[in-house]
């Protein structure tokens, strides 16, 4: 089953008409009230993500599965002129986006600047030394540019310093275990090319 192509723009009647696809699929695919409400969490999660970007965004949310298993879509472009680039830039290296926390908060912070370009992002790990740098973990090593699935969660947590190398590290450890999207989600793939932004959370359902 594949639902409705929802378009969001981080206005509350668009975020209804998306959470009301979520539970549409789980109607659809008789899930457990357990699971119906996991699902409803994650898409509540994962637009709550890409709602605080920076500059204006449009984009478009579906899910697509059976009922052991789904694959929620968000594809999204943001409208940033050259100018906000900059100011991002600037904010970033600073240290003014420090403020960014918790899974959903320092991955936007890291969607925010490959907006830009990897070359900004390896930037933003030489000159700040914050969490973005540790989120590149999650990238594959030979990625010379953003493309689709450059960076995930699964990978993510396998190349992530174990607790005790560091505080940062104990933090961003903390950070998973009291994240809903990292508890819930079986994998989160997120893919940055230009100005468009391409999330993918995959959910297989037990009960």
């Amino acid at each position: 089953m594949e639902t409705n192509h929802i378009y969001v723009n981080g206005q509350e009647d668009r975020i209804e008409l998306a959470l009301a696809e979520a539970d549409h699929f789980s109607e659809y695919q008789n899930l457990s009230v357990k699971d119906a409400r996991r699902l409803r969490l994650l898409t509540e999660e994962l637009l709550g993500m890409i709602r605080g970007l920076t500059g204006e965004y449009t984009a478009m949310f579906w899910i697509e599965g059976e009922p052991k298993k789904c694959r929620l879509h968000l594809q999204a472009k943001t409208e940033m002129s050259n100018e906000k680039r900059a100011e991002l830039i600037a904010a970033s290296t600073s240290g003014k986006n420090a403020a960014a926390k918790g899974l959903g908060g320092r991955l936007r912070n890291l969607i925010e600047i490959g907006l830009q370009s990897f070359d900004d992002v390896a930037k933003l790990n030489s000159q700040s030394g914050e969490s973005a740098a540790i989120y590149t973990f999650g990238m594959e090593p030979s990625a010379a540019t953003f493309s689709p699935s450059s960076w995930t969660l699964s990978r993510f947590r396998e190349n992530l310093p174990a607790p005790e190398e560091g505080k940062e590290t104990a933090a961003v450890w903390d950070e998973l275990e009291k994240s809903v999207l990292a508890n819930l989600a079986d994998d989160v793939s997120v893919g940055i090319r230009d100005q468009k932004v391409d999330i993918i959370v995959d959910k297989k359902f037990k009960s």
